[in-house]
């Protein structure tokens, strides 16, 4: 969202600089998450879903985008792609991240035998 409320250049730059460094920790997080949550013979159907759902994700937010710059808005279509996504992405993270927990172990949502059974395993944290 910090980048649609750029003015020039420069600032545009530095918002970049830093959405590039956070953005460079998403595929090591789903590195961790998955070798937490799945058993070790489950990880390469993992790995492969998360790379997966990630084009997908590209191409709906490209349609996303490509339909917010033909709308007829008050404001410029640039920054409008990033505060309407920008806070559609912060909505889905504020909605969903409250739900997961680091372990499977102390996870309201996680079943007692699915629990069992990473313990058993001898997986997770």
């Amino acid at each position: 969202m910090c980048l649609g409320a750029t003015q020039n250049f420069h600032g545009l730059a530095a918002a970049r600089f830093f959405l590039g460094f956070a953005e460079g920790t998403v595929s090591p997080a789903f590195i961790i998450i998955t070798s937490i949550w799945y058993k070790h013979r489950e990880h390469p159907i993992q790995v492969a879903a998360w790379v997966s759902l990630s084009g997908v994700s590209q191409i709906v937010g490209a349609l996303i985008m490509y339909g917010i710059g033909g709308a007829d808005i008050k404001l410029e279509n640039w920054p409008a792609v990033f505060l309407i996504c920008g806070g559609l992405a912060h909505f889905a993270l504020r909605s969903g991240f409250h739900r997961f927990n680091a372990s499977q172990y102390h996870d309201r949502m996680v079943s007692d035998r699915a629990s069992e059974r990473n313990c058993n395993s001898q997986i997770g944290t």
